[in-house]
């Protein structure tokens, strides 16, 4: 059985929440702690539901529950998961909580298409229309972005949040984001919350629905979107903006995130070393949070020598995609196709079909490929890959897979919570993730 729109859990009062953005930590809230997602510690009537309980990953057919290693203990449909165990939770069964049974069910007028095949992202079209918009242009990085950091001179110092260009960002969210906030999340009966490192924070009173009706109202405004969409993303100025309206969720959302239009910095050698592998025909993993500050970095330092290289992106590449780099239409049907036919690819947060048929086509004769996956950890990314090697293991992923994995793809650039590095990926003996820096002399050589 496929899933193909919003999910939401049921509680056996009929209480229900819908599931809005992935991956979706479970707990209790405790202050100053982790804030979860959704706390479900009030339906426990033995208190027992751990800060950080469970998460929840999005799987074609309900939802991946990974167990964070509590005491209190995660049942699916009856059975319980091993400290830090996975398993597949489809539409329809039962998620144990410490204390609290829930039901995954879809979200009650859920519209969101289903995900697209392989086999009509594979099929022929026109030669003349795979081109976006022409080759691609860019956009130039806002005032506040200095000078490119992949100059073999020093880099800018960091930006202090007041040299941040905030023009873009809602009201609301301007003061979190100076006080160094990362991420600010908006939603009507929820204080306003903000991220910094990796502590979520609430502020003040909970938001009526016209203050985040009118914060969601700027980031349309600043994305240049009609006022019938009812979900968007993009940069405005020095900040991301995402949001999403009823009735794709049951309740407005906004997430605004610093992402300043900036190269990210990279050591050189270990960007000579991650475009040696590329030009080698290798495969080379991209994975972050936020993805475009690395992709613009190595396309930089890619674009002289790769006259051939496709783009095919399906998250904001208004910005990193150098000048005459063909942009790919992704809704063109015969867009993959032409992607894998011949020279280096730059592939951007596809979806698990589009991943998958990827894979299949690794390593491609006709040029290396660097991969983007949308991931907060170099695991996160790893796993979602190994998932799509045997897609019939979606619970658990076996050595096996990430072995494959580490042959497809021996270099990973990766956020690394202080800055980007390159790292070499390999699986110890016991199956697990290994993820190395480069030897100095192996960078640099």
């Amino acid at each position: 059985m496929s899933a193909t729109g919003l999910l939401a859990l049921r509680a056996p009062d009929g209480a229900t929440v819908t599931l809005e953005r992935y991956p979706i930590l479970l707990g209790r809230s405790v202050p100053g702690g982790t804030i979860p997602d959704v706390d479900v510690s009030h339906l426990d009537p033995n208190e027992a539901v751990d800060n950080r309980h469970v998460e929840l990953i999005r799987a074609p057919a309900g939802v991946e529950v990974h167990d964070l290693g509590g005491v209190s203990g995660t049942w699916v449909d009856g059975h319980r998961l091993a400290p830090g165990g996975r398993a597949l939770l489809e539409v329809g069964g039962a998620l144990r909580v410490a204390g609290v049974v829930m039901t995954l069910m879809e979200a009650a007028g859920s519209l969101l298409p289903p995900p697209p095949s392989i086999p009509s992202l594979s099929a022929p079209g026109p030669s003349v229309t795979w081109l976006a918009r022409g080759p691609a242009q860019g956009v130039p990085p806002p005032p506040s972005a200095g000078a490119s950091v992949l100059d073999d001179g020093p880099g800018p110092t960091p930006m202090r949040p007041s040299e941040l260009d905030l023009s873009g960002a809602p009201v609301l969210a301007r003061d979190p984001l100076e006080r160094g906030a990362e991420l600010v999340r908006i939603r009507p009966g929820s204080p306003l919350e903000m991220l910094i490192g990796e502590r979520w924070t609430q502020l003040g009173q909970q938001l009526s629905q016209g203050e985040a009706a009118e914060a969601v109202g700027t980031a349309r405004r600043a994305l240049d979107l009609p006022e019938e969409v009812l979900s968007g993303e993009g940069h405005a100025g020095d900040v991301a903006l995402e949001f999403m309206l009823p009735p794709l969720t049951d309740r407005p959302y906004l997430t605004v995130r610093v992402a300043a239009r900036v190269a990210a910095e990279l050591d050189p050698g270990e960007l000579g070393e991650a475009r040696r592998a590329v030009l080698g025909g290798a495969a080379l993993l991209v994975v972050g949070p936020w993805l475009e500050p690395a992709l613009a970095a190595l396309a930089d330092r890619f674009e002289e020598s790769f006259a051939s290289t496709r783009v095919l992106s399906f998250g904001s590449a208004d910005w990193w995609v150098p000048s005459g780099w063909p942009a790919l239409d992704p809704h063109h049907p015969g867009a993959m196709q032409e992607a894998l036919r011949t020279g280096e690819l730059f592939l951007d947060q596809p979806s698990d079909p589009i991943l998958e048929a990827v894979i299949r086509a690794l390593p491609r004769p006709g040029g290396g490929t660097v991969l983007a996956l949308r991931q907060h950890s170099l695991v996160g990314g790893l796993e979602q890959i190994a998932r799509q090697i045997d897609p019939a293991q979606l619970a658990t992923t076996t050595s096996w897979q990430r072995e494959e994995v580490a042959r497809l793809f021996p270099l990973a650039i990766s956020w690394q919570g202080a800055g980007w590095g390159l790292s070499l990926i390999g699986v110890d003996g016991q199956g697990r993730w290994t993820a190395e820096p480069p030897a100095r002399g192996e960078a640099r050589r």
